[in-house]
């Protein structure tokens, strides 16, 4: 007579082992008439299709994971049958212990640079860690090697620019005792102080215009720029005259070319100022003309000369000129007559 299959039950080497051991998983039952057909169905842990562990012997009785890998992590089956009857086992788990991996650092805003991350100072800043792990890995943050949070996720509000620096993430496997981590580096971008400077002045001895143009400090230093109207730009854009510079920004340009009135801006850029900066200056000659005026002193030994033409970008520039005008033949004693010649910028 021959008996059915009773129910069969699995037996692990172990109920969890670390990733690259040996694992065995046995199916035993108590009677059933020979010849035993057996087969194996695995199932993840977080449930799904139960299907045959593929490439693992799963038509014996022994179920052989050598070496043992997180993908093995789940429910066993084990179905022995023989020409009577069929009977499926109570599923077993198995636990695959394992990582951490190497982590994988996440940053929030997404600023990339070389060699690192950026972000404006006053900006939210969000890291997050993610190092594969079993059980889940357990992470701590360093800033230049100082801990400073305990979770997969630190929020930095509103980063200041002494929080600039290193943030490794430590990853630990609190049952193999194992640790990985990595770093990063965060560089903080901040703007200079206050809002560019913008002035101009005379030059080679009064015929050009400096345009000067200063915004000391931040990090990066900012860049800036001179521009003019739309149509000087145009032409010195095609003539390569305009150039860009960090913190200071100087352009010469022709006083005879220079139209009164013209108001050329420098524009500053900066990682930290999505829409920048700007200041300007506009050049311009003082209405009317100078206001010259000749007076004796000191009992009409000496002649004062006085000349006022005030205001200007840049400023006016007085010169007094001596011009002797010939005179008589015999007359040497005759007073000297002085012409006056006023050089003004621009």
């Amino acid at each position: 007579m021959e008996l059915p299959v009773s129910k069969p039950f699995v037996r692990p080497t172990a109920a969890a082992a670390a990733e690259g051991a040996a694992v065995a998983l046995t199916c035993t039952v108590r009677e059933g008439t020979e010849p035993l057909s057996f087969s194996w169905q695995h199932q993840e842990p977080r449930g799904g299709p139960s299907v045959p562990p593929v490439g693992l012997g799963g038509s014996r009785a022994e179920l052989q994971l050598t070496p043992a890998n997180r993908s093995h992590t789940g429910w066993y089956i084990c179905t022995v049958s023989n020409e009577v009857n069929n009977r499926s086992s109570d599923p077993v788990y198995l636990d695959i212990v394992y990582g951490p991996d190497e982590p994988a650092i996440r940053v929030e805003p997404f600023s990339p640079e070389q060699g690192g991350f950026s972000a404006g100072e006053r900006e939210d800043v969000v890291l997050s860690c993610l190092a594969p792990s079993n059980p889940p890995s357990r992470y701590v943050w360093l800033h230049n090697g100082s801990q400073v949070h305990v979770g997969q996720t630190y929020v930095i509000t509103a980063i200041a620019r002494a929080q600039a620096g290193t943030y490794t993430c430590l990853a630990e496997n609190s049952h193999l005792q194992t640790r990985t981590q990595a770093t990063i580096v965060l560089t903080v971008y901040y703007p200079p102080a206050g809002s560019p400077s913008c002035s101009a002045l005379a030059s080679d001895d009064q015929r050009d215009v400096a345009l000067r143009c200063r915004w000391l400090g931040g990090f990066p230093l900012a860049r800036l720029r001179w521009v003019g109207p739309q149509e000087e730009e145009e032409e010195e854009e095609e003539e390569g005259l305009t150039g860009t510079s960090f913190s200071m920004a100087t352009r010469i340009q022709s006083g005879a070319h220079t139209r009164n009135g013209a108001a050329p801006s420098c524009l500053a850029s900066h990682p930290a100022l999505p829409l920048g900066a700007a200041c300007g200056t506009t050049l311009w000659v003082p209405w009317g003309g100078p206001s010259c005026a000749a007076a004796a002193t000191k009992g009409d030994e000496y002649v004062m000369l006085r000349c006022r033409w005030e205001g200007g970008t840049p400023l006016v520039t007085l010169r007094w000129r001596d011009k002797p005008l010939s005179a008589a033949p015999g007359s040497s004693d005759d007073p000297v007559n002085v012409t006056i010649t006023v050089t003004a910028t621009p």
